[in-house]
């Protein structure tokens, strides 16, 4: 048990370094979180290295992949332990996701039902004000078997916790999973057009605002000039005046002259 805490918290400090020498790197954080034995590992390696293992892959705190979309923009993706003593990690994950994929296991009830506490947990965390919740089923090659639940009821499941996207897949037939990956991109690109959107709306403003605070400093500047040219222009006429005074005003006539009648 300790080991295994030790290599959660050797996983965590590795996402923490991942953070800093990519903090000028453009990309956007993807969670895929879910119920343990739901089929994330497998799904996430299905996508992103197209392999599957049949073999249970326990999740140990976490791995990633960065998935680069057709519009060049790039999406690291954390595939996070779903067993109970590693739950209290992926928080640090979920931070700043953008999109955040729930995985549950369509022959398991319990698996099912447990969306409204993951969708709680992203809900607490600190993701991105505007983050999307994809919903996917996986095990669909067992959908025939009795413990599978209908998917009328999933969808109805998916509307009442206000989920708007689902994807059903299997990972061990390759089912669903490039569909999931084109939405995913989607998303992504999505997130991207409008942050770019919104980035250039802001500088457009900056430059605006900038661009009226030196038109009212140039027109103070002016105002200035023209003010103390016409207040040297004023003194410079009331000097000019004053000194013609001065010079041409009437001398005053002598003591004894006298004026002749």
């Amino acid at each position: 048990m300790k080991f295994k805490k030790f290599i959660a918290l050797i996983c965590t400090f590795a996402f923490m370094f991942s953070n800093l020498i990519n903090v000028h790197a453009e990309y956007y954080n993807m969670a895929l979180v879910g119920d343990s034995k739901a089929g994330k590992t497998s799904v996430f390696k299905r996508m992103c290295e197209d392999t599957f293992d049949s073999e249970h892959i326990l999740t140990i705190g976490a791995s990633f992949h960065t998935l680069s979309t057709v519009s060049g923009n790039s999406v690291r993706i954390w595939d996070t332990a779903g067993r109970e003593e590693y739950q209290k990690f992926i928080p640090l994950y979920l931070r700043g996701a953008k999109i955040v994929v729930i995985c549950s296991d369509i022959t398991c009830q319990d698996s099912i039902n447990n969306i409204d506490k993951w969708k709680k947990m992203v809900e607490d965390s600190e993701c991105s004000e505007d983050v999307m919740v994809v919903w996917m089923i996986n095990k669909i090659d067992l959908e025939k078997t009795e413990d599978a639940v209908k998917r009328d009821e999933i969808n109805d499941i998916a509307s009442a916790n206000g989920i708007k996207h689902i994807i059903y897949t299997s990972a061990k037939m390759d089912d669903g999973i490039k569909e999931l990956k084109e939405m995913l991109c989607r998303l992504a690109n999505e997130f991207f057009a409008t942050e770019t959107a919104v980035r250039k709306e802001a500088e457009a403003n900056a430059a605006y605002k900038e661009a009226e605070t030196n038109a009212a400093l140039v027109k103070k500047l002016l105002m200035g000039t023209v003010l103390t040219a016409v207040a040297g222009a004023v003194i410079g006429t009331i000097c000019l005046i004053r000194n013609w005074l001065v010079n041409n005003r009437p001398q005053s006539l002598p003591n004894n002259y006298e004026i002749k009648t």
